[in-house]
């Protein structure tokens, strides 16, 4: 297997906070790790590289959104190599509420490139059930399968009285981007503590990124910013120690994360972002960006009784049992056959 992606230099310790991809037969290949409008300065090298591996491939799989997987996609379709898209955000969203003017400007271009490739795709494997099947469609053989891996069945099954004692947020998502929301999240829980001023509680983000962008909010001395952990055992402990699980997104497919949360019993609320609302009822759901509806389910949360926190926590959890590991690669083992039958390959 041969990796092509956008490389970029990592600190020293970050074998201890992040996982290992290496293994025997896979190979990495890197490009240029410029993003923006400045990757187009390298456009023409990096064409170059994926061309030499898609050359090389009997399949070819690319996850979009990625300018690397739609060059990979079109080259792949020249060649008339097998091909499997794996469809994992929506790129009209992530560009959209990326925040500049150019993206919002790109942001028509990359969603219609992206339908172009997702129509003409023998394979498509979506992350979602039904939202990004509607905004980007295919006429090839489509396959379901979460990007998540839930192997731990074991969870919480019940969540303590959260009127008596300190109240612990939590949102896994980079520093580096506004598209999670977390801005969103720290605004309604200041608007919760001046309407609710003896509430007690903190709010920790797992997750990369510059911290001190918050350093001004009304509460930064209930912030907690938990850095990077390595994928597993150690997220879900984490999350083992959040009450109320927050995924305030601008832009999603799936969240991995709100999956997690909500196979660890955490009570959660969401925007209507990408295939939120697949995960979560409609009473626990805002609109991107609303502060006032956040803090309105926020305050509708606080409110349960604590045998409704037992109950929702135990639906939460016996949700997420579609998500399970085994489940998911059996499906995404049956799209990789479906184009290994595409190129003649299973008795190869």
């Amino acid at each position: 297997m041969a990796v092509v992606s956008r490389v970029l230099p990592l600190p020293s310790d970050s074998k201890e906070r992040l996982g290992i991809s290496s293994a025997p037969g896979i190979k990495f290949i890197g490009t240029s790790p410029r993003r923006g409008w400045r990757r187009l300065l390298d456009h023409n090298a990096s064409e170059a590289i994926v061309r030499r591996q898609v050359e090389n491939a009997d399949v070819v799989i690319v996850r979009l959104p990625s300018q690397l997987g739609l060059t990979a996609s079109k080259i792949a379709r020249r060649m008339n190599k097998p091909l499997l898209v794996e469809l994992v955000a929506c790129p009209w969203d992530s560009l959209y509420f990326h925040g500049s003017i150019l993206a919002r400007a790109y942001a028509p271009v990359l969603a219609l490139r992206t339908r172009v490739a997702t129509r003409n795709a023998p394979v498509v494997r979506y992350v979602t059930r039904q939202f990004l099947q509607g905004r980007y469609p295919t006429s090839g053989k489509e396959f379901v399968a979460s990007n998540v891996e839930l192997h731990d069945s074991a969870a919480i099954n019940t969540r303590r009285d959260l009127s008596k004692r300190k109240i612990v947020f939590g949102t896994i998502g980079s520093l580096n981007t506004r598209l999670k929301g977390i801005h969103i999240a720290i605004e309604a829980l200041s608007q919760l503590k001046t309407l609710r001023p003896e509430l007690s509680f903190e709010y920790r983000i797992l997750g990369e990124g510059d911290r001190a962008q918050f350093n001004g909010s009304a509460i930064a001395d209930y912030l907690k910013f938990d850095g990077v952990l390595p994928g597993g055992k150690p997220v879900l402990d984490w999350l083992d120690h959040v009450d109320i699980y927050l995924q305030p997104s601008f832009q999603e497919g799936l969240p991995r994360a709100l999956i997690e949360a909500i196979s660890r019993g955490c009570l959660c609320l969401g925007s209507t972002a990408g295939g939120i609302p697949e995960l979560l009822a409609a009473e626990r759901l805002h609109k991107p960006g609303d502060v006032k509806q956040l803090l309105a389910s926020l305050q509708s949360l606080l409110s349960l009784s604590i045998e409704e926190q037992i109950a929702e926590s135990r639906a939460n959890i016996m949700k997420s049992k579609d998500y399970h590991s085994d489940r998911l690669l059996a499906i995404r083992r049956s799209s990789i056959r479906e184009i290994a039958l595409l190129g003649n390959l299973n008795d190869r």
